[in-house]
């Protein structure tokens, strides 16, 4: 395989070839299908015990559920938060056996001052005045795992917290106020350009 660019340093680039625009590069040329039977192959030859999928949507998952593999897709991890709720996605994924795992759990950090969200932090029981908290066990109480990243170990802790934090579950059918009903990312895939 051939690709222009060069290997950046270790906050980018690293482990993916970056072109000279600072994008990332892929090869073209492979089917999802083609690139599950590889991860098949991984699960098949004892090297990980499951194999899932990052942001794919309900056609994705249908597609890799009705190919010949053997092998299903266990879990699928997407932003998803009070913001960008996911709803017919998760309903879907649930209906598949998929699990859903969530980053972006805090809303890209933007959420942890959304009014209604300090608010629930303040009252509800468990919560301690941590919107981190309330809006981590609202994908917990969801069924959603979440991915949180912190080096600061009081976070750390904090976020811990979180399965004591007791929502009503008028708190988890409610979104963000700063949406207003619109789904919203935080999160953009990186720019991709095709290798060949």
């Amino acid at each position: 395989m051939k690709f222009t660019g060069d290997v950046k340093g270790p906050s980018r680039g690293e482990w993916f070839p970056v072109n000279e625009n600072g994008h990332y590069g892929y090869a073209s040329g492979y089917s999802a299908v083609d690139t599950w039977e590889s991860m098949e192959a991984l699960v098949n030859e004892g090297m990980v015990r499951l194999a899932g999928v990052s942001n794919a949507d309900k056609a994705l998952i249908h597609q890799l559920q009705m190919s010949n593999s053997k092998v299903p897709v266990s879990v699928n991890q997407i932003e998803v938060h009070p913001g960008l709720r996911q709803d017919s996605l998760l309903e879907f994924a649930n209906s598949r056996g998929v699990f859903t795992m969530a980053y972006g759990g805090l809303g890209g950090g933007r959420l942890v001052n959304d009014p209604h969200f300090v608010n629930l932090a303040q009252k509800r029981e468990g919560c301690d005045g941590s919107t981190a908290r309330v809006l981590l066990k609202w994908a917990l109480a969801r069924g959603i795992g979440v991915v949180v990243s912190s080096k600061n170990t009081s976070r750390m802790v904090e976020n811990l917290g979180a399965i004591g934090c007791k929502l009503l579950e008028e708190d988890i059918k409610t979104g963000s106020s700063e949406t207003a009903g619109v789904e919203k990312r935080y999160y953009r895939p990186e720019a991709f350009d095709f290798l060949f």
